[in-house]
């Protein structure tokens, strides 16, 4: 217990003393410790927060840019930074992916990943054989009617597929194009069941092409919210906008601002205080 009130003491004790101009300067050693460990790491998240609303805002920029240009072609598209307004001829394959886990408005649903054969021709030939990832939008997921009891990884699953189907025969399709995505957050190991549509967690390029059996482009596309066929497709919902990034960032800032201003508060001193704490004031009390 005597350590603790010597610690206590310790850091109540002033690091220095600074005049300046009828006051002092005596911050104490607590404080100045707590400035020193929090106010670099409250001006790095704000730093952060400022620099992902400049990120997303000049997406969003990027975007809308995308939306007035004219289309291009998928082998243009390839060669231009995404996202890209392409149009494309070719069809859906029958095979496709649900990626598990996606809310929209709280509620829990699945994004669907079709595979897109596109057409061959003078303009395809650096992706002649390779398939494009298009995520055709957000469905509700289905309750669950199966057997609670079942283990079975395809049992469970076919319970709660959405009965859907895609778009048949040949297609113009107008799209964005977009980074593959990254790893996702997920509930437990991938267990994808023997059945079409597969119901995935992760978006693996690795993965898809393994369960698909096809090579992909290195891009994938998302469809346009005016197209004629799809889901629900708003995409900036998934994505926290550029002001909220903003106003985190303000926060971190008037945090740091609050720890600078209370470490002043309780540092600056009048001259002629006498509850001086100081090594010399506790020396010359105790003579």
């Amino acid at each position: 217990m005597s350590k603790q009130i010597a610690l206590i003491d310790h850091l109540r004790k002033p690091l220095f003393c600074l005049p300046l101009s009828g006051w002092q300067l005596r911050p104490s050693v607590g404080a100045t410790l707590a400035v020193i460990i929090f106010l670099p790491l409250l001006v790095f998240l704000g730093s952060w927060q400022f620099e992902k609303g400049m990120l997303k805002k000049e997406s969003q920029s990027n975007i809308d840019f995308a939306k007035q240009a004219v289309p291009a072609s998928l082998e243009q598209a390839l060669h231009s930074p995404p996202p890209a307004r392409i149009l494309s001829k070719g069809q859906f394959l029958k095979s496709f992916f649900l990626l598990d886990n996606r809310t929209r408005d709280g509620r829990v649903g699945y994004e669907v990943l079709a595979i897109w054969q596109a057409e061959d021709g003078p303009q395809a030939t650096s992706f002649i054989g390779k398939k494009w990832l298009v995520n055709m939008g957000w469905i509700e997921k289905p309750p669950y009617t199966g057997n609670k009891n079942s283990t079975s990884a395809t049992a469970i699953h076919q319970a709660i597929k959405p009965s859907i189907e895609l778009p048949k025969n040949n297609q113009l399709l107008e799209a964005y194009t977009r980074e593959w995505p990254k790893s996702f957050f997920q509930l437990g190991p991938e267990t994808p069941d023997e059945t079409w549509p597969r119901i995935i967690q992760n978006p693996k390029r690795e993965l898809i092409e393994q369960l698909s059996g096809n090579q992909f482009s290195p891009m994938i596309l998302m469809l346009s919210p005016d197209a004629d066929f799809g889901w629900r497709r708003d995409w900036q919902r998934d994505q926290l906008p550029p002001e909220r990034h903003f106003g985190y960032a303000v926060q971190w800032f008037l945090l740091a601002l609050t720890l600078v201003l209370l470490w002043l508060g309780t540092a600056l001193k009048p001259e002629n205080d006498d509850n001086q704490n100081t090594p010399n004031s506790n020396q010359n009390g105790s003579h």
